[in-house]
């Protein structure tokens, strides 16, 4: 039996020679004409007798053309809230990276906090400017309290006091010089690994001034993690990449904030993107079977 088909290709009885003829009705026969010699034949869609009888075996010969049809179905499923909680969530954690590169103090808090539990100890240097004429003798650094007195003779303008406890702590430093001596009070950062620089120096008025060397590197490094977790975040608000958008919200989690808001804000982001991430289009219109 013949089945209409959209396309197909058919032998002509006369000449034997194929050829290809467009959509056939189902419900009657239908005369068709060769294209090679003029021959006109029928083709009996629906009479299966006819089909069963040899003589009659070339008129309901058909050959179908063409690969198999492919179903194309959607893959996107039915649309959550969940991307923009994550949009949300991923806003704050870039706030977040953006103060703490103002104020490294806020970023480099928590882990010193981390660091200052298991026992670590860092150090400080103070690299003496002798912006005035009066050379300096010795330097006096209390730190903390009365019980924590560092004192040290300067070497090549510089002295360097290690062991110290890591954490935030006020200090006091007093220069004595040939004129006199000056004491200056400031708050102090000591963090792990590194040592902390700082600046003291006489001005022209034999008052001591002191300068910090700077967080410049931590202040770039969250500023690259938050412009990482920018872009993932516009992911997930247009619902597009969504590969993009869980490594911006991965990124996110390195921003820590204080008491580690930021790491706990880009996990729970992260774990939102993964479980709606079939809702991104991420460049497919559909699935293919």
């Amino acid at each position: 039996m013949v089945k209409s088909q959209m396309k197909g290709r058919i032998e002509c009885p006369n000449c034997s020679k194929h050829f290809d003829i467009a959509k056939i009705s189902d419900k009657q026969d239908t005369v068709l004409t060769c294209p090679h010699c003029n021959n006109q034949f029928n083709i009996h869609p629906n009479s299966e007798e006819h089909c069963a009888d040899k003589k009659n075996a070339e008129e309901c010969d058909w050959e179908e053309h063409g690969e198999p049809r492919k179903t194309i179905l959607s893959s996107m499923k039915p649309r959550t809230d969940r991307p923009m909680i994550a949009t949300f969530l991923l806003i704050i954690v870039i706030c977040i990276g953006i103060i703490g590169a103002v104020i490294p103090n806020v970023f480099l808090e928590t882990p010193v906090m981390l660091f200052s539990a298991t026992g670590s100890e860092g150090s400080i240097s103070f690299q003496l400017l002798d912006v005035n004429s009066s050379t300096i003798d010795q330097v006096s650094l209390m730190i903390g309290s009365e019980d924590d007195t560092y004192q040290g003779i300067i070497h090549n303008d510089s002295i360097e006091i290690s062991n110290i406890p890591l954490g935030s702590y006020e200090g006091q430093a007093t220069i004595e010089f040939q004129n006199g001596t000056s004491i200056i009070s400031f708050d102090l950062f000591v963090m792990p690994v590194l040592s902390n620089s700082y600046s003291l120096s006489l001005t022209e008025s034999d008052e001591l001034s002191i300068t910090h060397g700077g967080y410049g590197w931590c202040s770039a490094i969250l500023l690259i993690l938050s412009m990482i977790c920018l872009i993932g975040m516009f992911s997930a608000w247009r619902r597009n990449h969504s590969d993009i958008a869980l490594i911006g919200s991965f990124v996110g989690i390195f921003t820590i904030g204080f008491f580690f808001i930021g790491s706990i804000l880009s996990i729970i982001a992260f774990y939102l993107l993964y479980q709606s991430k079939d809702e991104f289009d991420d460049g497919k219109k559909g699935r293919s079977f």
